[in-house]
């Protein structure tokens, strides 16, 4: 691809620069001048503008008048792009529809001549395509008659290269070698079952033997655990007898423990008994000592509470039977009497005869007061 420059005009005060067209020696002249003629503006106006935009730098937000500067000049140059767009499509349309027709017309001249090509193109191979048929065929037969003495798979040459005579000769050695092995296949089989045959028959000789050598065998281990048995059972008849004999002492021993135990224990509770009984006759007699006399000095004490009280009373009936009249000295005595205290005592009899008295001393003063009521 060549490339051919055009030279543009530039704004005022600046250098010209060129515009670079692509194939430029395989465009026609008027070719040339109307691509020269369409874009030449656009390629002007686009300059003059160049350096304006790339001077324009935003900084800061508060450069507006750049902002509103910039978009300006995008939106002019966005007519320009615009424009030289339009005038591409413009430019190429009337290319686009002339290939188009040239395209179709190409297209019905090759519809025309090519079926012909292929017509004449059969007739001027007739003897090739023929040749190939025949040579085809040849491969077909050969094959079809070489093949049930080859192996299936078995890579086959050019056949249709031989002549009668090589292949007559091939043929026949093909057969040959198929018979031979045939021959050679019934003859490995026969081998192959005799041998077979004769290792079927040591097989069940040494099957025989075997079973003859297992027989025995068992046999002998059947005589040798008979004896196993046997001793195993007198030695256990042996073991079971000293075990009941050990049996028999450790529960001869057992026994005499426990009737030695038994009798420490009876010996030791009747100790026991024995000092409880001891403990408790003593703890028994010091209470009753102990009860005797707490009983004792309670007597004694409500005694000589009584005596005291009595010499009170005493002193007191004295003193005022001193000052009273006869009467109430002789009413005082039966007082006197009621007043008398009991001691305690602890056997039947003694309470008896106490019960007795009281009666009686009961009576006495009833009596007292009876006298008296004559006075």
């Amino acid at each position: 691809m060549t490339t051919t420059e055009t030279e543009v005009l530039p704004p005022e005060g600046k250098p010209p620069f060129t515009l670079a067209i692509p194939e430029r020696d395989a465009l026609s002249p008027s070719l040339l001048a109307n691509i020269e003629a369409g874009f030449k503006d656009s390629f002007a106006q686009a300059e003059q503008w160049r350096e304006k935009a790339l001077s324009i730098q935003i900084t800061s937000i508060h450069q507006k008048d750049k902002m509103k500067e910039a978009r300006e000049m995008r939106l002019t140059l966005r007519g320009i792009r615009v424009a030289g767009e339009k005038k591409h499509k413009e430019l190429k349309s009337d290319y686009l529809l002339a290939g188009r027709a040239i395209d179709g017309v190409k297209n019905i001249l090759l519809a025309s001549i090519e079926p012909l090509e292929r017509h004449l193109a059969e007739q001027e191979q007739y003897a090739e395509r023929l040749l190939e048929q025949q040579r085809q065929a040849l491969i077909a037969e050969r094959t079809e008659a070489i093949r049930p003495f080859v192996s299936e798979g078995q890579p086959l040459p050019a056949l249709e290269l031989m002549d009668e005579k090589q292949w007559a000769a091939y043929l026949d050695d093909a057969k040959l070698l198929h018979s031979a092995k045939i021959e050679a296949a019934r003859k490995a089989e026969a081998e192959r079952i005799a041998r077979e045959q004769a290792e079927a028959a040591e097989r069940e000789r040494l099957r025989i033997e075997n079973e003859r050598l297992v027989k025995e065998a068992a046999e002998r281990e059947a005589a040798a655990k008979a004896e196993r048995e046997a001793a195993e059972k007198a030695l256990a008849a042996e073991r079971a007898a000293a075990e009941a004999r050990a049996k028999a002492d450790r529960e001869k021993m057992q026994q005499e423990a426990r009737e030695q135990a038994e009798k420490e224990r009876q010996e030791r509770a009747a100790i026991q008994a024995k000092a409880d009984a001891e403990r408790k006759a003593a703890e028994d007699a010091a209470r009753k000592e102990r009860e005797a006399r707490e009983k004792l000095e309670k007597e004694l004490a409500a005694k000589k509470a009584a005596e005291e009280a009595k010499a009170k009373a005493e002193a007191a009936a004295k003193k005022k039977a001193a000052a009273a009249p006869d009467k109430a000295k002789i009413l005082a005595i039966a007082t006197a009497v009621r007043a008398v205290q009991f001691p305690t005592v602890s056997t039947p009899e003694a309470s008896a005869v106490l019960a007795d008295i009281e009666a009686k001393r009961e009576s006495f003063a009833k009596w007292i007061i009876t006298q008296t009521a004559n006075l």
